[in-house]
């Protein structure tokens, strides 16, 4: 007897502790994002509009995702959908199976009708753009083959550079944030750092301390990223090995 009171009165606090918890992600959203896009930190491209109220004008198309506990993570299910055109967290929903649906289609909704509680997030994957300030292609790639990678390029932004059979992207005094260290060394110069990676399998790019003589070399997995260089405080040269 007590156990057929108790159930129903557990089952409404549970959905009642449910639906304060998406009405707490709803307003923290949506006080400050509405009708607003921000570039999420799932990946660099990956923009998102916030259109808090709203609802696609047309629900097929939309697939449940149970696993996506908020608002973050229901994004995150459509970045990982091939064509998905946006995100529905939906704060009315009582099941919590159903509050994240993302929409899978050719093409993005016609309208957004209005929805209380809902949230739909449009996604948009942007190409970044590269900030040719920093990535100067050279028409002919400099050829640097009496050892001294820095000095006989006069390397101070990146270039294309070829060394011993390779095409590298050299940046005199400049380098990105990151680890992924394979290997470093002590007492050598950035050309000798160069070669000591190109020894190394995994080894994608180096940076080498240019604040005393034949400072610090590290070498790394990363690969050239987009954009300018994070540090450019000419403190560390860095050699990106690009083919």
């Amino acid at each position: 007897m007590k156990f057929n009171v108790l159930l129903p009165s557990l089952l409404a606090v549970s959905l009642a502790h449910a639906q304060s918890t998406t009405t707490a992600e709803y307003n923290a959203v949506c006080l400050s994002k509405d009708n607003q896009e921000e570039e999420k930190p799932t990946g660099s491209g990956h923009w998102v509009k916030y259109n808090c109220g709203k609802r696609p004008n047309q629900m097929s198309g939309l697939i449940s995702k149970p696993g996506a506990g908020d608002i973050n993570a229901c994004i995150q299910e459509c970045v990982d959908e091939t064509n998905c055109k946006g995100s529905l967290w939906d704060g009315r929903v009582t099941l919590i199976a159903s509050r994240c649906r993302v929409l899978v289609s050719d093409a993005a909704p016609s309208a957004l009708v209005a929805a209380e509680g809902a949230v739909y997030m449009a996604y948009e994957f942007r190409e970044v753009e590269v900030d040719n300030g920093w990535d100067i292609p050279s028409p002919t790639p400099d050829v640097c083959e009496n050892q001294n990678v820095e000095a006989a390029c006069s390397v101070s932004v990146g270039r294309d550079v070829a060394y011993k059979g390779k095409l590298l992207k050299v940046f005199g005094g400049a380098h990105w944030s990151g680890r992924g260290d394979v290997g470093n060394f002590i007492g050598l110069n950035i050309t000798q750092c160069v070669d000591k990676c190109l020894d190394v399998s995994t080894c994608k790019s180096v940076i080498q301390d240019r604040r005393v003589n034949n400072g610090l070399c590290y070498l790394r997995n990363h690969a050239l990223p987009a954009g300018r260089p994070e540090y450019t405080e000419n403190q560390w040269n860095s050699v990106f090995i690009i083919s």
